[in-house]
């Protein structure tokens, strides 16, 4: 016997209802753009959808509800880092975004990782051929832009920690890759290797039209740090990834953490250097996306009301 098909849709998930939330929302700044790292924690169930869905729920049509919350401008697809997304897919997260939303996304490790891990029952590393291959690269910038159209926001070029930093080599590499990418889309490089942070960096990205990823990460400088660099933000636009504490582990904060309904560490010197990034952008009249993940406080939706409420009762914000 088949299996007999539902008569009915589901019933769409919605956002929650909160007049103060809402208050908040409209006083942001409009070049102002914050959003998470995904939305499909079913943890958030009251602080940015009402009722109880499921993970699966959230992943099958959760999109919508999430672009409606009076927070969220943006919101991050890490998973187009460990897998490319076909046309079809990116399509289909255009039908559920609003006019205005944008969405970022994280360009393949298959491109930015210099060296590919060990198989199983293999001790060493293998160069990887696709680093930093601009083909590869242009192919994932292509499908991401037509599949999105106006709703494209930046791609994020992350490249993980390496082994031995050569900021030189480093950059060296990098600038061709850059100018060879379409240029009718916005990066942003995120490093994760403090060494890597250096004048021939800077002069690097600014030379290249591209921002530097002001990243709260557990090996890289404190933000107040990144923002005394000169010419740091120097850029087209900015972004800001308020990801892990430093020192900390990324898998015991998820432990700890889950399922990312509360503030469970409190990072107030975070959140003022978040504010200081935007006042410095505001001078120039750019745009500043801000993604959040669960790790840097425990809940990344609360994080970010966390900074719109002190973002509310700062003088020149």
């Amino acid at each position: 016997m088949k299996p007999q098909l539902p008569l009915f849709d589901p019933p769409p998930i919605e956002p929650v209802d909160d007049a103060a939330l809402t208050a908040l929302g409209r006083a942001l700044p409009s070049r102002l753009h914050l959003g998470t790292s995904s939305w499909t924690f079913p943890g958030w169930s009251g602080l940015v959808y009402k009722g109880a869905p499921t993970k699966n729920d959230l992943i099958e049509r959760g999109l919508r509800a999430y672009c409606r919350h009076p927070l969220f401008r943006t919101v991050s697809v890490d998973r187009s880092y460990y897998a490319p997304l076909q046309l079809s897919e990116w399509e289909a997260y255009r039908r559920e975004i609003p006019p205005g939303f944008k969405m970022s996304a994280k360009m393949g490790a298959l491109v930015t990782r210099r060296v590919n891990l060990p198989k199983v029952g293999e001790h060493q590393s293998t160069p990887n051929p696709l680093y930093l291959d601009v083909a590869t690269a242009s192919e994932f910038v292509r499908t991401f832009k037509e599949g999105l159209g106006d709703a494209a926001g930046p791609i994020l070029i992350q490249f993980p920690p390496m082994d031995v930093p050569d900021s030189a080599r480093f950059c060296v590499e990098l600038a061709p890759f850059l100018r060879a990418l379409p240029s009718d889309v916005r990066y942003a490089i995120e490093i994760r290797n403090r060494e890597l942070l250096t004048p021939r960096y800077v002069r690097t990205l600014k030379d290249c039209g591209v921002a530097h990823t002001f990243t709260y990460w557990s090996q890289m400088p404190p933000l107040e740090v990144q923002l005394g660099i000169p010419d740091l933000v120097d850029a087209p636009f900015a972004m800001a990834r308020l990801n892990l504490a430093p020192g900390e582990r990324y898998g015991e904060r998820r432990e700890a953490f889950a399922p990312f309904d509360r503030i469970v560490v409190p990072q107030p010197k975070m959140r003022q250097e978040v504010i200081r990034l935007w006042r410095r952008i505001a001078e120039r009249d750019l745009d500043l996306f801000v993604i959040v993940n669960n790790k840097a406080e425990g809940s990344a939706p609360l994080t970010l009301r966390a900074i719109a409420e002190e973002m509310s009762h700062s003088p020149g914000s």
